[in-house]
């Protein structure tokens, strides 16, 4: 789990569980307890100041399909990495739950359909 892309900085947490669903892929993690940058996500996420979420990723020449709003992806050929991020690709991507835990903070994010 990285913010905003920053795959050459030190990951902010870790994905506990990924799946595909009716609405798009599923995600949940875990921030880094102890990891300043991680509390201080934590503490933008807990007042909403960060919500987005942004998937990074390849695709083959014949996996997409330009639509009339955009780019229609059919198969996903690589997925790089997933970060919570500020302005996502795709505004309806985004955290949709955040619980605490013992160990660190728990959240959902889920691309809606």
């Amino acid at each position: 789990m990285f913010f905003n892309h920053q795959t050459r900085a030190i990951p902010v947490g870790k994905w506990d569980a990924m799946h595909e669903d009716d609405k798009g892929l599923f995600v949940r993690g875990q921030l880094t307890p102890g990891l300043s940058l991680a509390e201080d996500l934590k503490a933008a996420m807990q007042h909403g100041t960060v919500e987005g979420m942004s998937v990074g990723f390849s695709v083959g020449p014949d996996d997409y399909t330009v639509g009339t709003s955009g780019l229609i992806f059919k198969n996903i050929s690589y997925l790089r990495e997933i970060s919570v991020c500020t302005f996502p690709a795709n505004e309806l991507a985004g955290v949709t739950a955040m619980k605490a835990s013992t160990a660190s903070n728990l959240f959902a994010m889920r691309r809606p359909g």
